[in-house]
């Protein structure tokens, strides 16, 4: 189940603000990691987010426990970057938050999706290369790595319709 970060309860905020500040997570969030600590901040993001259209965050259920965020960021018609993290208190949770990601972008109408990988981010490079990201380019410290969905509905299409 995914809940918009719009719509999170206290509880809800505060499961999400500890697995972003532990240092297994926080270490590659990139302009977030020096506000690790500011809970207020945090508040203040999700308040943000209520008038921004370019912006969605999710939090990721399963059964009742929190597994991690997926978000589009730099949303437009048909592309949007994207991120997303796991609580670090479950493993093996990577193709759950892919998943889900991949069926918000379908939903929202997207075609293009773009991230921005820290190099030495291992566990995301692989998950995202598994999930058939491909790899356009270094810039910085970062991969850059891009999906078409438009293309692979269109041959899912395809195969389902000779």
């Amino acid at each position: 189940m995914l809940k918009d970060f719009c719509f999170l309860n206290n509880d809800e905020i505060l499961a999400v603000f500890h697995a972003r500040s532990q240092p297994e997570i926080y270490s590659f969030l990139g302009d977030f990691s020096g506000r690790k600590n500011e809970l207020k901040a945090f508040k203040n993001f999700i308040n943000y987010l209520k008038t921004q259209n370019d912006k969605k965050y999710y939090a990721i259920y399963e059964n009742g426990s929190f597994l991690g965020v997926i978000c589009f960021f730099d949303i437009t018609k048909t592309a949007a970057q994207i991120g997303f993290y796991k609580n670090p208190d479950f493993k093996k949770v990577g193709d759950i938050l892919i998943k889900n990601l991949l069926n918000k972008a379908y939903e929202l109408g997207l075609k293009e999706l773009f991230a921005r990988v820290k190099k030495d981010n291992e566990k995301s490079l692989n998950l995202l290369k598994n999930s058939h990201f491909l790899e356009l380019g270094i810039l910085d410290d970062q991969i850059i790595l891009f999906k078409n969905l438009f293309y692979l509905k269109t041959c899912k299409n395809f195969l389902k319709n000779p």
